[in-house]
């Protein structure tokens, strides 16, 4: 397939303006992600749905590839999407991962903190060594 001129014009980017449109792509999502927050999120977050943990997920975003696949099939047709656009699904699929790394940070955390406490009160249920001044000390 070949590439339009404004595709070979964005593969020849300087690293300082790929950066620089990152930069702005990551304050999209941001934003992208605290409207829709606002419109879908009254009752409770998207992360509280996410049920069946990773398979939540990755459904939410083979879901949205899905019809990213079938947005591209009517670019190719030359035809104009009726509802989303590609950006639109793309922007998405990219907010659903890092909420997903996001959940699974908070996961790992949560695990740390569940492992520290239980040492701690194994530690503390075992009773206390008695303390020596010296190895020949009785006490």
């Amino acid at each position: 397939m070949a590439r339009t001129p404004i595709e070979v014009d964005a593969m020849a980017a300087s690293s300082q303006e790929f950066v620089a449109a990152l930069d702005t792509v990551v304050i999209d999502l941001q934003a992208m992600f605290e409207a829709k927050g606002e419109d879908y999120d009254q009752l409770t977050p998207v992360w509280h749905r996410m049920m069946f943990g990773n398979v939540s997920w990755a459904h939410e975003i083979i879901k949205k590839a899905d019809r990213l696949a079938s947005l591209v099939m009517v670019e190719l047709e030359d035809k104009t999407p009726s509802f989303d656009s590609l950006q639109d699904n793309v922007m998405d699929i990219a907010v659903y991962a890092i909420m997903w790394l996001a959940f699974q940070r908070v996961c790992e955390l949560q695990t740390q903190q569940v492992s520290v406490e239980a040492v701690e009160a194994d530690e503390a249920s075992q009773p206390q060594a008695e303390t020596r001044t010296s190895l020949f000390s009785k006490k």
